[in-house]
């Protein structure tokens, strides 16, 4: 399986640079669009990904964990990227895509689809008004527990965290993690404190990873509920006006944790909870799922299946065709790009582009 997008994307600011280089020579010299027009030609569909929406940050602001990670597009450029498509595409929703990929309803040569992941508010208060000025369809994956506000968010929490200690003293002192301290916690230091915590403590168990988190709030002086992101994320309301506005809400796991590291049991639990809080509110005839960090096995795709959805998506990098299985369909991770950059990354040219931004030929 594709290594996530988020995990390439944020390396350093030179390989953000040169991602951004050398996708504008390749819109420049006008490949992108002859690449997009030849998938177009072979029935290719490309399933976009995002996650937040947000307004453009004041000019020397340090940037979130989230926006140096690649999950916020700009309000401004979203907009931008939505009018191409709005010019250059047929959004469709992805029913009517997973209807077409099982060979069913034929679709426009130049269909997209749109999905959005996790569940952040402003999907609601900044993307949603923007899809409705256009006449798009969405697929939006809430995290269960955020929308029932029964849980911590994860691994958000920890971003959040870091955002509170930059430009600060900090400490990180957890058993079985390497003692962290400084006097400054700054952009470039906060990710790869966040590449490092993550993996730590995800591999912990629910309980000892919450405890973990709340002693390093303790130890830094910050409120203790900072990690849990209030306000972040949508509410049952939020997705009832999605809904009702014709966009399609699907599964995304209750807890966020991957389904490829539970026993059976627990991740049959995670599909049917997460497949009821959706049930209320999903297309007629129709349930998606995205798997959380897009980590899927065959184990997991079996049991996906076999708990009433009709496809799932995960983040592998790609475009999708009829015949593929729709229950590891592959989509296209869009940063806060300029137009260049997005349609490279709209075309499928995304994935050996980033290889060679990052030097592996």
């Amino acid at each position: 399986m594709a290594p996530l997008l988020s995990t390439i994307l944020p390396n350093s600011e030179t390989v953000r640079a040169r991602t951004a280089w050398i996708c504008g020579l390749f819109h420049a010299a006008g490949l992108g669009r002859r690449l997009l027009e030849r998938q177009r030609s072979r029935g290719r569909i490309p399933i976009l990904l995002y996650h937040s929406i947000g307004e453009a940050a004041e000019t020397g602001a340090p940037a979130s964990c989230f926006m140096a990670m690649g999950m916020v597009v700009e309000e401004e450029r979203f907009e931008a990227q939505m009018d191409y498509l709005f010019h250059n595409t047929a959004v469709v929703g992805l029913d009517e895509a997973a209807e077409n990929l099982r060979g069913g309803k034929p679709l426009p040569g130049n269909a997209v689809v749109l999905t959005f992941d996790d569940g952040f508010r402003d999907n609601v208060t900044l993307a949603a008004p923007i899809l409705r000025r256009h006449g798009f369809r969405a697929a939006f994956f809430p995290i269960g527990s955020l929308i029932r506000g029964s849980g911590s968010p994860w691994p958000h929490g920890v971003y959040r965290l870091l955002d509170a200690l930059q430009s600060r003293p900090f400490l990180i002192d957890i058993p079985g993690f390497p003692p962290t301290s400084g006097k400054f916690l700054g952009v470039s230091e906060k990710l790869r404190l966040a590449r490092r915590l993550r993996p730590f403590l995800e591999s912990l168990p629910a309980r000892d990873r919450d405890a973990a988190i709340a002693k390093l709030c303790l130890a830094n002086g910050l409120p203790a509920d900072t990690p849990r992101c209030g306000g972040l994320f949508m509410t049952e309301a939020d997705l009832h006006l999605l809904a009702a506005e014709g966009h399609i809400i699907g599964g995304h796991s209750m807890s966020h944790r991957s389904l490829t590291g539970l026993a059976e049991a627990e991740c049959v639990d995670e599909l049917r909870m997460s497949g009821e809080l959706v049930g209320g509110r999903r297309t007629p005839h129709f349930a998606s799922f995205a798997y959380p960090y897009g980590r899927h096995n065959d184990a997991v795709r079996h049991l996906v299946r076999h708990s009433g959805f009709d496809c799932a998506v995960t983040t592998a990098e790609g475009l999708n065709g009829v015949g593929d299985d729709l229950f590891a369909l592959r989509r296209i991770y869009v940063g806060n790009f300029g137009i260049a950059e997005f349609e490279t990354h709209l075309s499928g040219a995304a994935a050996p582009l980033l290889r060679l931004a990052r030097g592996c030929y």
